[in-house]
């Protein structure tokens, strides 16, 4: 479910990485904002997702540095999970974050 997510928004974006904007806009129309998370959490979780693996120099397919490839988009979905439900206390597990937000 995620890889087909992380396609469909990769191919219009800025192929085979996903901008940060496209990553906002993308949790705007699964209507992530709210009071608690802002758009400026989700920026700091898209860039904090990035962080490890540019340690690492995993930046081959990213032109200008600011985007996010396939593993990262994954990191940043679950970072943003964490904070949209475990943080808030809704949940204490990552993997029912996850869930909280698929659904």
């Amino acid at each position: 479910m995620f890889h087909d997510i992380w396609l469909t928004v990769a191919v219009n974006s800025n192929w085979p990485n996903i901008t940060q904007l496209d990553f906002s806009t993308l949790m705007d129309k699964i209507n992530i904002p709210d009071s608690k998370v802002t758009f400026g959490i989700i920026d700091t979780q898209f860039i904090a997702s990035k962080t490890d693996s540019e340690k690492r120099n995993f930046k081959v397919f990213d032109q200008n540095g600011n985007d996010i490839n396939r593993f990262e988009f994954f990191e940043a979905i679950i970072r943003v999970a964490n904070c949209k439900f475990k943080q808030q206390g809704l949940t204490n597990s990552w993997a029912e974050a996850l869930r909280m937000m698929i659904n």
